[in-house]
């Protein structure tokens, strides 16, 4: 049965579990969103429109955890983080657990953090394809003609090489269901 009733709003991030961990979204704009725990470290905090990663390691339940892009995980994108997701940084009472919130899995997104350098400089244009890289929070252009992975982004928009890689962020298809 589909849950209709929401008490949380998509960009709202909890430290507590109020949604039930893992579960689906469905969106009247076609957006579908998950409903995840950031397991990543204190310092590790996810900023909207930032791209999350699930780890193969956590077995059945990896849909329901969230971590930043590792090498051995590139091919298992979760999506763009909707909310300012902690990490295990303490709160105000004291409470160390990492937060709970909201990744887009599918559907139009108007902030993707991406990056237009990658090794040898290679630009973003509307319609490539985009992936991970390893220990980072943003994405960036897939070589190849297809996309690598089945789960990725697709640019909606161009993004320049730069000299100094500062990601930006676009509009993007988000294709991680």
């Amino acid at each position: 049965m589909l849950k209709h009733l929401w008490q949380t709003a998509l960009t709202d991030v909890k430290k507590r579990d109020l949604e039930g961990i893992g579960r689906l979204r469905f969106e009247d704009d076609g957006g579908i969103y998950r409903w995840v725990l950031s397991k990543e470290a204190a310092a590790t905090d996810f900023s909207a429109g930032q791209v999350a990663f699930h780890k193969l390691s956590d077995g059945v339940d990896m849909l329901k955890y969230v971590y930043i892009a590792l090498t051995a995980n590139l091919g298992v994108m979760a999506g763009v983080v909707m909310g300012a997701l902690e990490g295990g940084a303490a709160d105000t009472e004291g409470n160390t657990e990492p937060g709970f919130g909201w990744v887009q899995t599918s559907g139009y997104n108007t902030s993707v953090s991406v990056s237009g350098a990658t090794t040898g400089g290679t630009a973003i244009a509307a319609g490539d394809y985009l992936k991970g890289v390893n220990s980072a929070k943003h994405v960036v252009r897939d070589a190849a003609t297809q996309a690598l992975y089945k789960r990725n982004i697709q640019a909606l928009e161009a993004v320049a090489t730069t000299t100094t890689p500062a990601p930006a962020f676009i509009k993007g298809l988000v294709n991680c269901i």
